[in-house]
């Protein structure tokens, strides 16, 4: 007896230490990021079990959570300067930057997948967590949250109204399971944001409004059809000077990747574009041209619009009209 005494002590030690590490570890993984690069009062690295940034506003009134797609992770919506391995890609920036503008704390975790980087069923408890946490530690519990993701992430943030409690969802080239639409009852305000040339996506999308909508759901779709590259590249790229994109769009136009008003004419995924631009390398700044790390590539997709990640302003437009809303059942939709 003395000896199972014994035992279960050492276990109820172990457990409590265990506990007492893990909480320190929680805290010790939390690094301080660059303050007030993005606009925001800080940013947290949070590493261990679940990575994730997250960046703090002066005065937080709101929550985003912000879910990558496949091949991506939560480095991507940090800058550069704030830590090694920070992508800082331009849409995501672009969206961390407006959030802070409007209140919103960002909170960008990875997904468990680090080999396809993509979301599945296993991110949904550690998603839920760590939202738990960051509202613990930074005193944010009464804030309202709002979900945004794309393409993988956009299928995931649809899940997630089944598991938390959400103001409103924006899914990105994205739509909703349909075991997921048959609880769509108690669904929160959603907006889908498509593309244009994603002809899949858009009649999907379009089902999932109708079905919302039946339901008494404030539901909205907004498209984004292709861009010029013109002036869009030198807003989003802060080191590409006007001489440098004229350059570059002068020569995708010579190469017939582009029309005469620097739209694309080809789907840029299927380019070599190490090779193809290595004529001009000397001439304007390129950066690695690696798929899902690139700057310059993430820009070309948003702006061929079929499959990417992008910024939309109709989105804050959505979620603040939700916000304005004491009654639901007699919120009109935003966007009409």
């Amino acid at each position: 007896k003395m000896a199972v005494g014994v035992l279960l002590l050492s276990a109820y030690l172990c457990s409590i230490l265990t506990h007492r590490l893990n909480d320190e570890s929680h805290e010790l993984n939390k690094q301080e990021g660059e303050r007030n690069v993005l606009g925001f009062a800080k940013t947290i690295f949070v590493t261990g079990n679940t990575e994730a940034v997250v960046h703090i506003p002066e005065k937080p009134t709101r929550i985003l959570l912000a879910l990558h797609g496949c091949s991506h992770g939560a480095l991507d919506w940090a800058a550069p300067s704030q830590c090694d391995g920070c992508l800082g890609l331009p849409e995501e920036l672009k969206i961390v930057r407006e959030s802070g503008r409007r209140g919103f704390v960002v909170v960008a975790p990875s997904s468990v997948d680090r080999i396809h980087k993509c979301w599945g069923p296993s991110d949904v408890e550690r998603v839920t967590e760590l939202i738990a946490n960051v509202r613990k530690d930074y005193t944010l519990a009464s804030l309202p949250l709002f979900a945004f993701g794309a393409s993988s992430g956009g299928h995931f943030s649809s899940v997630l109204p089944l598991h938390i409690k959400l103001k409103a969802v924006a899914i990105q080239v994205a739509s909703i399971a349909p075991s997921v639409l048959e609880e769509a009852d108690m669904y929160p305000p959603a907006v889908f944001l498509y593309m244009k040339l994603d002809k899949r996506t858009m009649a999907r999308v379009s089902d999932d409004v109708h079905v919302l909508q039946q339901r008494k759901v404030i539901a909205a779709s907004v498209q984004l059809s292709p861009r010029s590259l013109r002036g869009y590249l030198q807003n989003r790229v802060d080191d590409l000077r006007k001489e440098q994109e004229e350059e570059l769009l002068r020569f995708l136009r010579s190469q017939q990747i582009t029309n005469e008003n620097d739209e694309f004419i080809v789907n840029p995924r299927e380019i070599n574009w190490r090779s193809t631009l290595e004529p001009i390398r000397g001439k304007i700044q390129l950066d690695t041209l690696q798929p899902d790390r690139s700057v310059l590539l993430e820009l070309f997709n948003v702006a061929f619009a079929q499959h990417e990640l992008y910024y939309s302003p109709s989105m804050f437009r959505f979620f603040e009209g939700i916000l304005s809303c004491t009654d639901l059942t007699d919120c009109k939709n935003p966007l009409a």
